[in-house]
């Protein structure tokens, strides 16, 4: 038995005491989440083909409206299906039939007082 254990007799304690923020997970959080993220990748991709086609290689079909326009297609997609992500991991959609919550009961082995 470690001390925790011997002051405080044989009570259910953990030896080490977790903090945690309270959960703070909003639906309106999650969008904006899901929005930033998106631009900031489709940005980072877009800023990135244009110095590499456009700049270091020349080719000219990177400025026209077309690229522009897919990869603002694409950034509403990919915001659209990440705030449906989030939310589904939040189990704010769906029916939660798919999860399932086992009870499972462990035994941990005794500490040894090594001398």
């Amino acid at each position: 038995m470690n001390d925790r254990q011997d002051r405080l007799g044989d009570r259910d304690e953990p030896d080490v005491l977790a903090h945690a923020r309270p959960f703070t997970g909003t639906p309106a959080r999650y969008r904006r989440i899901s929005i930033g993220m998106s631009v900031g990748i489709h940005a980072y991709l877009y800023l990135g083909m244009l110095l590499f086609h456009g700049y270091l290689g020349g080719a000219e079909w990177v400025y026209g409206w077309k690229p522009a326009a897919v990869a603002a297609v694409s950034c509403l997609l990919f915001a659209r299906q990440a705030y449906r992500w989030i939310m589904r991991l939040d189990a704010q959609y769906g029916s939660g039939s798919g999860w399932s919550l086992p009870t499972r009961s462990v035994k941990l082995p005794e500490p040894r007082r090594r001398t």
